[in-house]
């Protein structure tokens, strides 16, 4: 089992582009007090239906502080994928995430290497989208390649 800090990154990632709101990090922080020791920040989550979602973004961020987000952005990535490959997203919103996180790179640390791939498909789907270069469907196919290494880092850590 992963830590809260790994938790509180992962939900971080997925607030900030959008794949989950601001209720399933309350419903999270509250299973977790319910059940465990926890931070005091953890409080602030769960009673946070009255904040904003950037007040919450910062609550989530001072947990998971300034430490190593791969874990929790390779488990994003890796979901991004699935629910891509299984029809529970489409291209359009699938690319809109992966443009979200390459646009807020800067708030959190991720490798050179990750943000310049987020980059390549962000402007690859940009140019298939606007028919200048390529097809939708051969940049999907290049972002289900390239991120599917990720597939495997869904299970690094189960729902708390």
């Amino acid at each position: 089992m992963r830590s809260i800090r790994d938790f509180a990154g992962y939900y971080y990632l997925c607030l900030a582009i959008g794949l989950c709101n601001k209720e399933a990090i309350i419903e999270w922080a509250d299973s977790i007090i319910a059940d465990d020791t926890y931070p005091y920040e953890l409080i602030e989550v769960s009673l946070s239906r009255e904040r904003t979602l950037n007040e919450v973004l910062s609550i989530l961020k001072e947990i998971y502080g300034k430490y190593d987000i791969d874990a929790p952005l390779s488990k994003l990535l890796g979901l991004l994928v699935i629910k891509l490959e299984t029809g529970k997203i489409t291209e359009d919103e699938f690319f809109g995430y992966i443009s979200s996180l390459f646009l807020q790179g800067s708030a959190f640390t991720i490798s050179e290497e990750v943000l310049h791939m987020l980059d390549r498909l962000d402007d690859s789907y940009y140019l298939a989208f606007q028919g200048i270069y390529g097809s939708v469907e051969q940049i999907r196919n290049e972002a289900i390649i390239d991120l599917g290494k990720y597939k495997d880092c869904v299970s690094l850590f189960e729902e708390a």
